[in-house]
């Protein structure tokens, strides 16, 4: 989670007429670093612009955007654009209302499952939507609501049981076709896990329009 919330920041600062089409973000111990803001030329057209977020002078989470140029064209009707295929909010259900607890990590969000179970290991499709701002005085944007809803890839779709194991997510990679439109997002989750303690968590993003793109995390799994 506190990586996103640097994603976000960073994507309050990207204001430009440029697509958002890949927005990266590591959690890593790394060297000592200052808190820097870097942007970058692209053989696109656009620019990939990083953030490095320091705590005591050493680097913990690094963002990326990558802007690319927008054209003003329409591609031919044989360009394939998937339908939504799941059901919307207000024909799924609130998991508080089948047992759900609700923690501080949760508040702020509002969500309805529409495939699949919290409580059952497996993938899932759930609706997400953020109630309130992350940053005073900055409302928050469809993008932003994605790239919140997104960090929830590997608990929307655990594949094991909560109470005894932990699966943090070491990085979240999201990568966009468009951008996204509403304050819903819909993530259609599946996790694997390898032989030992690595996995990935993965998702089709959607929002009332139909799908828009993917996100991805590197997930490690560790008993409790």
């Amino acid at each position: 989670m506190p990586g996103i919330l640097c994603a976000l920041l960073l994507l309050v600062g990207c204001s430009s007429s440029a697509n958002r089409s890949l927005i990266l973000v590591d959690i890593h111990p790394g060297g000592v670093v200052v808190d820097e803001v870097r942007v970058e030329a692209t053989p696109t057209g656009g620019s990939a612009v990083t953030q490095t977020f320091p705590v005591t002078g050493t680097e913990v989470v690094r963002a990326t955007v990558l802007r690319v140029r927008r054209l003003e064209q329409v591609l031919p009707v044989e360009a394939p654009w998937p339908p939504i295929d799941i059901k919307s909010p207000e024909d799924s259900h609130d998991p508080t209302e089948s047992g759900l607890s609700q923690t501080p990590f949760l508040s702020g969000l509002e969500m309805r499952v529409a495939k699949g179970s919290f409580r059952t290991p497996g993938p899932a499709a759930v609706w997400y939507r953020a109630t309130r701002p992350i940053v005073d005085g900055a409302p928050l944007s469809p993008l932003m609501r994605a790239a919140i809803a997104a960090d929830f890839c590997n608990g929307t779709s655990a594949v094991l049981d909560f109470t005894k194991w932990t699966f943090i997510n070491g990085d979240l990679t999201l990568s966009l076709a468009r951008e996204p439109v509403g304050e819903w997002i819909l993530l259609d989750a599946e996790t694997w896990a390898g032989p030992d303690s690595i996995g990935i968590a993965a998702a089709r993003l959607a929002d009332r329009d139909g799908y828009f793109g993917r996100a991805v995390q590197s997930v490690l799994f560790e008993k409790r």
